[in-house]
């Protein structure tokens, strides 16, 4: 679900976005004109829990990090009651299909692989004093890895592309014709 949208170089808050009652109250709560720490919270929601953001490759600690200090938020900020709801909303409902799911998924092996890879000690040794790791192994597994990124990033773009495509059909500025909806 689309949450925002940038209309003459103004953000403006999707009216689908509104309509959903949490989102909403939220929304309301902020009684600033141009409703700033609504848009702050949104932009949390967006670049932390979506994956069209661009931070979507980092975990989710350090998209959270990222985005608060990008936002100007306090270092020490936590979502309020209301956001966790909306955030709970988003993740649970507005933003679910089987695929994404499926890139969450494998987004969280990838941060593991990277992660066991920036940790792996290449002097460690087995209880024999042989190399834990061998050369060959590693090797063959850093060979795999640009090719499993392409895959994961071909992934990506067409499941972007499938929830563009679920947002123009749902309402957005352009509307599916009748031969675009795949009959």
């Amino acid at each position: 679900m689309k949450l925002v949208s940038i209309i003459n170089y103004n953000l403006v808050v999707a009216d689908t976005a509104l309509l959903i009652r949490p989102i909403r109250e939220l929304f309301l709560l902020d009684k600033s004109p141009k409703k700033e720490n609504f848009y702050r919270q949104m932009s949390y929601l967006y670049f932390v829990y979506d994956p069209r953001s661009d931070y979507y490759y980092m975990n989710e600690e350090d998209r959270k990090k990222k985005t608060i200090k990008q936002e100007g938020l306090p270092d020490n900020f936590k979502p309020s009651k209301k956001l966790e709801e909306v955030i709970e909303l988003y993740v649970t409902d507005l933003n679910k299909n089987a695929a994404l799911m499926l890139l969450q998924d494998t987004q969280d092996g990838f941060n593991k692989l990277r992660q066991y890879i920036k940790d792996m000690d290449f002097d460690a040794e087995d209880e024999k004093g042989k190399p834990k790791y061998s050369l060959s192994s590693i090797i063959s597994a850093l060979k795999q890895i640009p090719s499993m990124a392409e895959d994961f990033n071909k992934a990506q773009k067409s499941i972007e592309k499938d929830l563009e495509e679920k947002e123009r059909a749902r309402g957005g500025n352009d509307n599916l014709t009748v031969f675009e909806d795949g009959l």
